[in-house]
């Protein structure tokens, strides 16, 4: 682990500063702890319906203001921290991808609605 954390070290992640581990070390706890107690790794389906179950109990426990609202995320964050590593996505990367790409877009106001804008080519 100490290796994978120091090759890490370049990424846009401020590692040693905020003491949370990248999200590539997380996926990989996450999917040897599934091998370790025998959990499903390949199949994608069931994965994706235990992923929909935990963000309804989140749901529930915000709906019901229940103490264990953040647990329920983490639930939800495991499972798809999970499935990215059983299919070899680096979430980290792909989020600070797709965060760009958010950062980037512009959105209108149509009939109350913020509707994504797509500025035509000059």
């Amino acid at each position: 682990i100490l290796a994978t954390l120091l090759s890490n070290i370049d990424k846009n992640i401020p590692f040693f500063i905020t003491r949370t581990p990248p999200v590539t070390i997380l996926q990989e706890r996450i999917y040897q702890n599934k091998l370790d107690k025998g959990f499903n790794v390949t199949d994608l389906n069931k994965e994706f319906c235990l992923l929909y179950g935990e963000v309804a109990e989140a749901y529930e426990a915000h709906r019901k203001k229940k103490e264990d609202f953040g647990l329920e995320l983490a639930d939800i964050a495991i499972y798809l921290l999970g499935i990215a590593e059983i299919t070899g996505v680096d979430l980290e990367q792909e989020i600070l991808k797709k965060m760009e790409i958010n950062e980037q877009r512009e959105y209108q106001q149509v009939d109350g609605v913020l509707i994504k804008f797509e500025p035509r080519e000059k």
